[in-house]
Order: C-alpha cells, then structure tokens, then sequence
C-alpha cells in the first residue's frame, strides 16, 4: 500500500493552552512522536508565533486518525488541510516528529521558504507547506551526513 502525505495548518488556541506554550511544548511532542511512533507514521511540525504547520506521512488510515484528532484538539482552531497526496517516498523516513521552531531562529537564517508562513500565515496554501517542509527535510538528511561523515 502507498503512503499518502498530509499538509494542515492551524491556529494556536492561547485559551486552552492557558496563554503560554512552553509547558505544554515537550508534552505534546512526545505524545504525538509515541503515536506515530506506534502508528508507523513520520512527519515534522513547523512553530510559528500563532500558528502550526504540519505535514504526517505513512499509512492512509493513521494519517485521517492524526488529522481528525488535531480536528478534535481545543488547543487548535482554523485547521484546514492544504494538500494531500499519494506519495512514493517519505520526507521524513524515520523520524517519528521533527520540530523546526521558527520562534526561536535568526531571521539571517531563515529561508525565504518560510518567510510566507511567519509573514502570512493565513494565506499559506499546501504547495507553501511542501516547499518548506522540503528544506527541512534536505537540511536533517544534510546534517545526518554530515555528522555520519564526520565520524568516520
């Protein structure tokens, strides 16, 4: 069976998260890196000031579960699905959740990939989303050779 590939996006919900993100941040990043984990899924999560963007990849069921389930979360509003496809490979094969904190980067080092999403959220559509979701997945495989390089 093929995988299939999920982009969303939505809103912070500062209500239910109390005004303050950072003790619910590692929490919910281990929460969602066991299921997907379990669930045999990858994927990567991009934090901007007020909104998240999101791609899951892996099995067409556990992805409509992740999907419906951040539906369901009161910590979101505004998710909306930008694009979903069939996909003969994953971007994030073998990570079960990669986080890219926009939050904390320099602006030198952001690409112009992510420029739209801190810029104009409301207006990301699903090819914004694969582009920047892309980038991170070419800089985790550049780093991965470069530290297995390192090594040896």
């Amino acid at each position: 069976m093929q995988d299939v590939q999920l982009f969303f996006k939505s809103k912070i919900h500062w209500p239910a998260l109390g005004y303050k993100l950072e003790p619910h941040l590692e929490s919910t990043l281990t929460r969602l890196r066991r299921f997907n984990t379990k669930h045999e899924l990858s994927g990567a999560l991009i934090l901007g000031e007020n909104h998240l963007f999101f791609t899951v990849e892996g099995n067409e069921k556990a992805v409509n579960h992740y999907f419906a389930a951040a539906l369901e979360d009161r910590r979101h509003s505004g998710v909306k699905a930008l694009a979903f496809e069939h996909a003969g490979f994953r971007l994030f094969a073998g990570c079960p959740l990669q986080l890219c904190d926009l939050r904390v980067a320099s602006p030198n080092d952001i690409a112009p990939s992510f420029d739209t999403l801190l810029r104009y959220p409301d207006h990301v559509d699903g090819d914004d989303l694969k582009e920047a979701f892309t980038l991170i997945s070419l800089r985790l495989e550049q780093s991965r050779f470069t530290q297995q390089f390192a090594l040896m």
